[in-house]
């Protein structure tokens, strides 16, 4: 797990649940790393742990955590190979995870579920950096509506609403203007409301990625950003294949296995 979480930059933590109720979940906050364990009598420790793993300390333990009714381990347990969880929020905290799990089982039954989040305070880093022109904004949500990731100017926003209503934020919340996203895999849609320009994209049903990338641009600056070069990243078709390649390298290098870890 620590070596995974070493590797990965796009793997925010990493969860290890068993049966009985106890559990693992190793996390990155700021340069190093907090570890969580949980025995099935419900004894909780939580360590702070440096950048090479070396304990600095205990810190706040996962109080009354049991992982068989987080989302993470729910996804694994029903699912009989590796399953993406929908949005949800963080048992102790007001962020926003997507997380991949799956189980280990013998002769069918449940040995341990495993579980890893897509880091996704990198994946809005990536919506900062892309080259849509003056005034342009991307998102990436679920067909419904909530946000998956959002260009970092939005994160105390995001997690103010989160705060304060228990769940997790949608486009709405956040102002956006509403538009249809497209029902098919692999399929672009604008909508014009006023000067607003809506784009929404959804990926190709290979790939198994059910997000929208949506895009907003004020008609007046997309234009007048329209001839700065956009490197790789072709709008004006509608093909976002920089954003599907960043999106699907994230998830793909979340993903967890379970025979690693039982």
């Amino acid at each position: 797990m620590r070596e995974r979480l070493q590797r990965e930059p796009t793997v925010r933590a990493i969860y290890v649940g068993w049966p009985d109720g106890s559990y693992l979940v190793l996390r990155r906050i700021g340069t190093g790393y907090a570890e969580y364990t949980g025995s099935a009598d419900g004894v909780a420790v939580g360590t702070h742990l440096d950048a090479v793993f070396s304990p600095l300390g205990e810190i706040e333990p996962l109080v009354n955590y049991d992982p068989r009714v987080r989302p993470w381990y729910l996804a694994g347990a029903n699912a009989t190979g590796p399953s993406w969880t929908e949005p949800y929020l963080e048992y102790d905290t007001s962020n926003t995870l997507e997380s991949v799990a799956d189980a280990a089982r013998v002769d069918g039954d449940i040995e341990a579920v495993v579980g890893a989040d897509l880091n996704l305070d990198l994946l809005g880093g990536v919506l900062d950096d892309l080259p849509y022109g003056d005034g342009a904004e991307a998102f990436v949500l679920t067909p419904g509506g909530e946000v998956i990731a959002a260009p970092t100017a939005y994160e105390e926003q995001l997690l103010t609403i989160a705060s304060a209503t228990g769940e997790v934020p949608t486009g709405a919340d956040i102002g956006l203007t509403h538009s249809n996203a497209p029902t098919r895999t692999d399929t672009t849609s604008f909508t014009r409301t006023g000067s607003v320009i809506l784009l929404d994209r959804t990926f190709p049903g290979e790939e198994g990625l059910d997000w929208v990338i949506h895009i907003t641009a004020d008609e007046a600056q997309a234009v007048r950003g329209a001839g700065r070069p956009r490197h790789h990243v072709g709008v004006g078709d509608g093909y976002l294949a920089g954003d599907r390649g960043r999106c699907r390298r994230l998830r793909a290098a979340s993903a967890p296995s379970a025979e690693a870890h039982a």
